[in-house]
């Protein structure tokens, strides 16, 4: 009996001289010192967003799966969390929608390194062109050996295939497993998967399917859809998440456009800083907006306007150092442009 209470009495020195040898708030303190130090360099999910939000419209599932995914990553490598955690995203839409430019705008924004490795370019072994092992080589020597590599277009790689997994996309999954050689590599899949689509149609072409008002078929998107389209269970039983991305209407387009980091943006922000300031009419912007939104390549056709469009800005200010301001507008379905000068001298030119 007296042995077992010495035994408490020790127990209970012990408890003591751990936990209230110091003053309770030096100790709260403390830990809250160590978890500054510990989160100075960790990867801010909520920052990531916002920054993210500024660049990409109508992608907010997209952007949340990205910043989880870059998050694990960090903590992969610094040694934090298993690397066999690291999720598999396969971002599914048409083309246009962001499908790579959101990885693009993280390599930007937050500086991660980001390789585009593109599936068009691979042809099987034995036929002429690009193998996908010379791709990976040429993608971690970029990354060396640390980052984001994007399979895009994946669904071209699968058309060898004939409904058997293809050789270079059999290769493709032992990188994906090999968590030692890519332990710091993060690898994402992206592609239109336009058969997929024809088969959501259908299967959901049943009206008893359709249990509400605004149902989207998209949003009952499974791994199975992929299968049962030819698409490998190899493959697809590598995939985490699966993310379908949101076609663009035109007020997304219109947001794109009048971004501060879109081309609009940045051609103004250049003419400005030679003293001459750009103006676009909202009816041009609206005929660049319809161009995309009827483009099977989408938001890309922006660029592509814009550029043709400051062509004869771009001969005009090369060539006169008294331009003052550029107006550009829309007058019997043409684009027209008035240059004011600082002689008070104007130029109306149609394109």
């Amino acid at each position: 009996m007296e042995n077992k209470t010495n035994d408490k009495n020790n127990i209970e020195d012990f408890l003591g001289s751990v936990f209230f040898e110091y003053d309770t708030n030096d100790v709260f303190e403390e830990s809250r010192r160590r978890l500054r130090e510990i989160s100075v360099d960790r990867f801010n999910v909520c920052e990531f967003k916002k920054k993210m939000k500024t660049s990409l419209v109508h992608q907010d599932d997209y952007i949340n799966e990205i910043a989880n995914a870059l998050y694990i990553l960090t903590q992969v490598q610094d040694e934090q969390i298993d690397p066999s955690l690291k999720p598999v995203i396969l971002a599914v839409g048409p083309s246009g929608c962001g499908k790579t430019y959101s990885w693009q705008v993280a390599a930007k924004k937050m500086g991660v390194k980001v390789e585009i490795l593109d599936c068009s370019q691979v042809t099987p072994k034995g036929y002429k062109g690009k193998e996908l092992s010379d791709l990976l080589r040429v993608s971690m020597e970029a990354l060396n050996n640390k980052g984001v590599i994007i399979i895009d277009e994946v669904d071209k790689l699968l058309e060898f295939g004939d409904g058997q997994i293809p050789t270079s996309l059999y290769e493709l999954l032992r990188v994906i497993e090999d968590t030692e050689t890519y332990k710091d590599v993060l690898f994402a899949f992206t592609g239109s998967f336009m058969i997929v689509e024809k088969y959501l149609k259908k299967k959901y072409s049943n009206p008893y399917n359709f249990t509400e008002k605004k149902f989207n078929m998209y949003d009952h998107l499974e791994i199975d859809d992929f299968i049962h389209c030819g698409v490998p269970v190899e493959f697809m039983g590598r995939i985490t998440n699966i993310v379908r991305l949101n076609a663009l209407t035109m007020d997304d387009y219109m947001d794109m456009l009048n971004k501060d980091n879109s081309a609009l943006h940045l051609y103004k922000q250049h003419f400005l800083e030679h003293g001459i300031k750009l103006d676009f009419d909202e009816e041009v912007k609206r005929e660049i907006v319809k161009k995309s939104l009827n483009s099977c390549i989408g938001g890309r056709i922006i660029k592509n306007e814009l550029t043709r469009l400051m062509m004869p800005v771009i001969e005009k200010v090369s060539s006169c150092k008294e331009l003052s301001s550029v107006h550009i507008f829309m007058k019997e379905h043409r684009v027209e442009y008035k240059f004011e000068y600082f002689k008070s001298k104007q130029d109306e030119i149609e394109f």
